[in-house]
């Protein structure tokens, strides 16, 4: 196994459960390794940074620094394959990654979170970096509420850049987002031939010890060889500060949930309209992710 791929909706926990893998021996993670890798092909800075300026928020991540501790212009990861990769196509931009990724890290697992469907077949897979039978996906999945009350919170900055229509970020249009993505998302995986394992999110985070040593089982590795106290190796460029390791010395992995979706009623006026998409969430978090 060469790659660990996250696909998920954003807003979904891919954050963290990249933070638990890269504290496990012999993973690193990447994070959004297509979002960096597409700033640095077009030259240009993360697009949604204005947005961000545009309401306000001052913690852009054109300044944040790496989850390494290091400035991004001083990452010893990033900042030599950045500067090689600029301006150059996206296949080279990734040709480029897994050369200095082997260089840096040789003979570990590389742990990407760009989320995207498909992402592990286009970018790694068929351009023949990485063989089928050494990617491993992990498709993420939260509870459509507490999904669409995130998405809700957060809407003000998607409006900022006025790209969207009205309505596009109502509570229904995002619940039948949520249906959509992931069933698509389920389906491709199923007829993919590559192996993958399907997470809850509130699983993850409830019966977190139990559902990591699945997801080890899944992965090859010893499920009693799960570290919550490992420093995670990662070099992410956009994560949240949750991936700033202040204190590594006292440091230890502990999951955590936002439950204000509980008093949220956005979606009881929709009633029946939202039964699809209560059906399939039951199915996926009762069938799906209980499979082996």
């Amino acid at each position: 196994m060469k790659l660990v791929y996250i696909q998920s909706l954003s807003r979904s926990g891919s954050t963290f459960l990249q933070k638990v893998l890269a504290a496990q021996a012999g993973m690193v993670s990447l994070g959004e390794v297509e979002r960096v890798l597409k700033n640095a092909s077009l030259k240009r800075e993360d697009p949604y940074d204005d947005a961000r300026r545009a309401v306000g928020n001052k913690h852009t991540h054109d300044k944040s620094p790496c989850s390494c501790g290091a400035l991004r212009n001083e990452c010893s990861f990033w900042k030599p394959l950045l500067e090689e990769v600029s301006g150059r196509s996206m296949p080279d931009c990734y040709a480029g990654l897994m050369r200095h990724f082997e260089e840096q890290y040789p003979g570990q697992v590389l742990v990407d979170s760009s989320k995207l469907a498909l992402g592990y077949k286009k970018n790694y897979v068929a351009p023949g970096l990485v063989s089928a039978s050494d990617v491993r996906v992990i498709l993420l999945i939260r509870d459509y509420r507490a999904w669409c009350h995130s998405m809700q919170k957060r809407k003000k900055i998607r409006y900022a850049t006025g790209t969207y229509p009205p309505g596009y970020h109502s509570y229904l249009m995002d619940a039948y987002r949520w249906l959509w993505n992931n069933q698509r998302g389920v389906q491709q995986l199923k007829t993919s031939g590559i192996a993958h394992c399907i997470v809850s999110h509130e699983r993850l985070v409830f019966d977190f010890e139990s559902e990591m040593k699945r997801i080890l089982t899944f992965l090859g590795r010893d499920p009693e060889s799960l570290s919550l106290s490992s420093v995670p190796v990662m070099h992410e460029l956009f994560g949240s500060h949750s991936l700033k390791i202040e204190n590594a010395e006292s440091y230890r992995i502990a999951p955590s949930y936002d439950p204000s979706w509980l008093s949220d009623n956005s979606g009881t006026c929709y009633g029946p309209i939202l039964y699809p998409v209560a059906r399939f969430n039951h199915y996926v978090h009762e069938k799906l992710t209980r499979a082996a």
